[in-house]
């Protein structure tokens, strides 16, 4: 539970409402500290993520520096560098530069002795360059001085001063060429900071996608379970993103064969965050609770989503079909989302019902079962808006599911592998006057 809040709250981080994503953490961090649970130090890091998005400095010090001790405790050396890095990010916020750099050094101390050795080199370098033209300046001005007063001993007061003006200003002028040296060398290694901050965090984004893209591939129904139920089929899944809201899912439950095709609430991380959490609904309603009959399990599927996110998640659901199979009869319940049959050069539209698996404004209604019959050589689609909903051709306009449900009963007669080659290729000819700039 406690890094199901964790996850939850990283999430929201992603999707920047950062109120939402420290309420989720703060709840994971209570327990882990309840269980004293190793991954302590990562709990506290997320939330001093979360302050430092929103400049509370002061507060993300204060994590920080209890995830440094949770880190310690633990012996987690990667968290202990997660934390150093997100207190000089804390530091660098407030404009306090010092102890920004200070724990930048810290964190190479953990992560890189040989990486330290350089940098403490390179100030030492420059403390002792400068010590040194600092005592050069100071020699040099006691030995104009010395000159400044045998001059005027000897009677030779006007060049003098002038050549000592000409040397003050000169040694002046090193002055702030020195200290804008130092400067420049200062703002560089703060930028360098800031650069590998952000480097590190957009890395860190990245890596947690792509790990968030396995997690959902290794959900998605494989292709053999399809083959090996179906006597035909094609599947055509082109995600828009690295993970995609859109998902489709198949079982086999005895003598029955049910399939879900959906398309969940968002794009990116929050779409696939849904539908994470619709596969593992489904598996629960169908092997745990024994419910096959589709309107069913699309009446406790949403059930648990409202559980999950609350009455007050207007956007928070998903548009879906749900077939079960059973020799020539097919089940069916669909929210928002069509399925078509096409038969003899015919379309046969089997409509869903106008509300989504979720919260909706409308009276809430129990999901409708349709009954078929199907015949030989039909052809059942299911899909969600995203063919339909695709821009290009001449005019750039979507290219609509009319104009795929026309494709479908003109190309009836083809084989399923030919069937999504087509829909594929014309999909790419329909996109390629957009990638044109036309």
């Amino acid at each position: 539970m406690a890094q199901s809040y964790n996850n939850i709250g990283l999430v929201y981080k992603n999707m920047k409402e950062y109120n939402t994503a420290l309420t989720y953490l703060k709840k994971s961090l209570v327990l882990k500290i309840k269980i004293k649970d190793n991954t302590l130090a990562s709990a506290y890091n997320n939330l001093g993520i979360i302050y430092n998005k929103m400049k509370l400095y002061d507060s993300s010090i204060t994590v920080g520096k209890k995830g440094m001790e949770a880190a310690y405790k633990f012996k987690k050396s990667e968290f202990l560098s997660h934390c150093i890095q997100m207190l000089a990010a804390a530091y660098d916020g407030k404009k306090d530069i010092a102890k920004a750099l200070y724990y930048y050094k810290r964190d190479k101390d953990v992560r890189d002795s040989v990486g330290k050795e350089e940098i403490s080199s390179q100030f030492l370098e420059l403390q002792s360059k400068y010590e040194s033209e600092k005592k050069d300046a100071d020699l040099k001005l006691k030995e104009e001085s010395l000159k400044t007063a045998e001059a005027l001993n000897s009677r030779k007061n006007i060049l003098i001063i002038l050549s000592t003006i000409a040397l003050l200003m000169a040694l002046i002028a090193g002055v702030f060429i020195f200290r804008s040296y130092k400067q420049s060398k200062r703002n560089a290694l703060q930028l360098g900071l800031k650069n590998k901050i952000i480097g590190e965090k957009n890395k860190e984004i990245t890596d947690s996608i792509n790990y968030a893209k396995n997690i959902q591939q290794g959900l998605i129904t494989s292709e053999d379970v399809f083959k090996e139920n179906l006597k035909d089929h094609f599947i055509l899944y082109l995600p828009k993103d690295i993970v995609s809201g859109d998902f489709y899912w198949a079982q086999k439950v005895g003598k029955e064969f049910l399939i879900m095709c959906a398309d969940c609430t968002g794009h990116g991380v929050p779409g696939a965050f849904m539908s994470l959490m619709g596969i593992g609904f489904l598996k629960e309603i169908v092997n745990q609770k024994e419910l096959t009959r589709p309107d069913l399990v699309l009446n406790e599927l949403r059930e648990r989503i409202i559980n999950s996110f609350g009455l007050n998640a207007n956007k928070d659901g998903m548009d879906a079909s749900l077939v079960k199979l059973n020799g020539s009869e097919m089940q069916v319940s669909a929210a928002n989302n069509s399925i078509w049959i096409i038969r003899n050069n015919e379309s046969i539209v089997v409509r869903p019902d106008k509300f989504p698996i979720g919260v909706y404004s409308g009276e809430k209604q129990d999901f409708t079962l349709n009954t078929i019959q199907l015949q030989k050589n039909d052809l059942v689609l299911m899909y969600t808006d995203g063919y339909g909903d695709q821009f290009g051709g001449p005019s750039n306009k979507k290219f609509k599911h009319k104009t795929m449900e026309k494709l479908l009963v003109e190309n009836q007669d083809l084989s399923m592998d030919q069937m999504k080659k087509l829909l594929h290729d014309t999909l790419m000819e329909w996109q390629r006057w957009l990638r044109a700039g036309r």
